[in-house]
């Protein structure tokens, strides 16, 4: 650049140069990492690094996520000094923390890592490799009185964290036999978290109440074992029927016949007695007793008209169950012997109204034998009606 200055009668030429500083501010780093710690449950540690930069702001994850600050989880910043304390520390804070400075997608940001590792009942200044960790094992729901209560249909999940070192051998049962593996009905899913952490899941896509019982999650390593149990119970009334009932329900004619079943279901379930869809009510002939888990209808004074289906039905919230008792007619002039080889069924003077299709059956452990005869009576016949001359 050259300045021209006139001066009366001479003229004088300055040069000058011009220079031109650039100043490149350098990328935030971590100059001082933080160090491995082994600490005790309960205590307060702190973890710090220095950067290159007073009173930057650097970002702390742990496991791959930032970590939210609280008041026991807290960051200062003290110029170029960068601290993280955690306070009252778990089994839970045990992990792999990183602090990053910069922009963490950027190629010149710098990442430091440390392991805190938090183990119960030991202090430990440097990480020991021999360190062992009896099991714990921690439920990560809630239930009340370690029990599930579920409507039938709903699903069921059981989620446990565990705690060991070695990482522990974690294993499902119900109701104390072994789950060797999952099924359609039964998922378990177990996930190495940390270097002494382990998640472990046992779900149920859709419970029945073939899914009630109790359930145990065990782990096990060098040091011990340890287990918790959580009980199931699904809102799904059954009813349970005597093994007599299953066939056809046949008394002489005149004599009381009954009907009974007990019923299981939580909340306590509703029973109705019915007749060919038509609900029975206490009466003179039929008499219905019923309790919280049984109940009984007997039917006095038996005649053929009182032979049918009768179907008991038990509801709650869960869902319902039912059964049919076959009761076949009242038979008013029969008489049946009974031996070990053999049988008989006797009628006394037959009507018209004997006739029909008699059916035996024979049954033991090995199965069931079921015979028949058509009967034929010819009466004579009877006065006619409605004579005309």
């Amino acid at each position: 650049m050259t300045l021209f200055l006139y001066h009366f009668d001479f003229i004088l030429y300055y040069t000058c140069n011009l220079f031109f500083i650039l100043i490149y501010k350098e990328s935030l780093k971590i100059m001082v990492p933080p160090e491995d710690i082994d600490t005790q449950e309960k205590k307060t540690i702190s973890f710090s690094c220095k950067t290159n930069r007073p009173n930057a702001t650097v970002k702390w994850m742990k496991a791959g996520q930032e970590i939210t600050f609280s008041k026991r989880i807290v960051y200062r910043v003290d110029k170029e000094k960068h601290t993280l304390t955690i306070k009252d520390c778990t089994l839970a804070d045990e992990g792999e923390y990183t602090v990053v400075a910069g922009d963490d997608k950027a190629t010149q940001s710098q990442t430091s890592r440390y392991a805190g590792n938090v183990f119960p009942h030991v202090l430990n200044f440097g990480v020991s490799p021999n360190l062992s960790v009896g099991p714990e094992v921690h439920m990560l729901k809630h239930f009340t009185a370690d029990c599930i209560t579920v409507k039938k249909g709903e699903p069921i999940e059981i989620p446990a964290d565990i705690i060991g070192l070695p990482i522990p051998k974690i294993e499902w049962s119900k109701d104390d036999v072994l789950i060797d593996k999952p099924t359609e009905t039964l998922l378990m899913e177990t996930e190495v978290t940390g270097r002494l952490n382990a998640k472990t899941t046992l779900s149920i896509p859709a419970a029945n109440r073939r899914d009630r019982g109790s359930y145990t999650v065990s782990a096990s390593n060098n040091m011990g074992s340890a287990k918790h149990t959580v009980y199931v119970m699904v809102l799904e009334p059954r009813l349970d029927i005597d093994a007599s009932y299953s066939s056809n329900v046949v008394v002489m004619a005149g004599e009381p016949f009954k009907l009974e079943a007990s019923v299981t279901g939580r909340p306590i379930p509703s029973l109705v007695w019915t007749k060919e869809g038509k609900e029975l009510e206490d009466t003179a002939k039929i008499e219905i007793k019923t309790s919280d888990f049984h109940t009984t209808l007997i039917s006095k004074d038996s005649l053929r008209r009182d032979g049918g289906a009768f179907t008991l039905t038990a509801s709650n919230p869960g869902g319902f169950a039912k059964f049919t008792f076959n009761h076949g007619e009242s038979l008013d002039k029969a008489n049946i012997d009974i031996t070990p080889s053999f049988t008989t069924l006797q009628i006394d003077n037959v009507d018209r109204f004997d006739g029909g299709k008699y059916l035996v059956t024979v049954e033991n452990a090995s199965g069931s034998k079921t015979a028949f005869v058509n009967v034929r009576v010819l009466d004579t016949p009877g006065p006619p009606q409605n004579l005309i001359v």
